[in-house]
């Protein structure tokens, strides 16, 4: 071989290497570019994976108590009400003692149109309160009339003593329930008058299943004297 024919050998040779190199390369960076995007790809997945495991691990538990509490509260309804009328706040006061002592459901009668002290001016002889009492058919508005007594078995009632007597409004709260089957309980506040009279007009105004005997209270009475009273009437036995 002369020298002319080593030279374009050696050419050839060259030119021949530069691409199988190029090829070379290139396959290189594929096959890394590939691992890269995998790994990426597995990153992502257990990423995924790690939250939403989270998420279910936080997820709150309910607890039912709903009917638990409701049966509680209806074991503990009281069959006993206490109704009062208080317009100076010393029948208001005896009737919290009872309600204290009785764990009762209270009612509370108020007028449409209240009771000023204008009105029960014991010395004014043509004041409201006066009129009514000498007039035994008024019948004052009750404002939010109780809408049924037939859940209670034993009814307190409380009043005031005007004039001797029961105020005209408790005889329209009488007259609006049913007490045919009822044990009612009369009560009342003042510095002197007793309380025959009025349990005398209860009974004949309406039909009472049991009427026991009511007890007159001073304004300054006591929750023992109350209790005192309550543990006679022996409403447990």
């Amino acid at each position: 071989m002369n020298i002319t024919s080593k030279i374009l050998l050696s050419i050839i040779t060259g030119t021949c290497l530069v691409p199988f190199t190029a090829c070379g390369s290139s396959d290189s960076n594929n096959q890394s570019s590939q691992q890269v995007t995998t790994t990426q790809q597995e990153q992502t997945t257990d990423t995924t994976t790690t939250a939403t495991t989270k998420e279910d691990k936080t997820t709150p538990e309910v607890t039912v108590e709903n009917n638990a509490t409701a049966e509680a509260t209806d074991s503990t309804e009281s069959n006993t009400l206490v109704v009062y009328f208080s317009r100076t706040g010393n029948t208001e006061k005896i009737a919290e003692y009872l309600i204290n002592i009785t764990n009762a459901d209270s009612y509370v009668i108020e007028a449409a149109v209240p009771y000023t002290d204008e009105d029960i001016e014991y010395n004014n002889a043509s004041c409201r309160a006066n009129q009514e009492q000498n007039d035994k058919s008024v019948r004052p508005e009750i404002v939010d009339p109780i809408s049924s007594i037939d859940s209670y078995d034993t009814i307190f009632l409380g009043f005031p003593i005007w004039w001797g007597q029961e105020p005209r409004i408790i005889d329209t709260f009488l007259e609006s329930c049913d007490f045919s089957e009822k044990t009612v309980i009369p009560f009342c506040t003042s510095g002197s008058s007793g309380i025959s009279t009025s349990e005398k007009n209860i009974s004949e105004l309406v039909t009472i299943g049991t009427q026991l005997e009511g007890r007159r209270f001073p304004a300054g009475a006591s929750e023992d004297e109350v209790k005192e009273w309550y543990d006679t009437l022996n409403l447990n036995k």
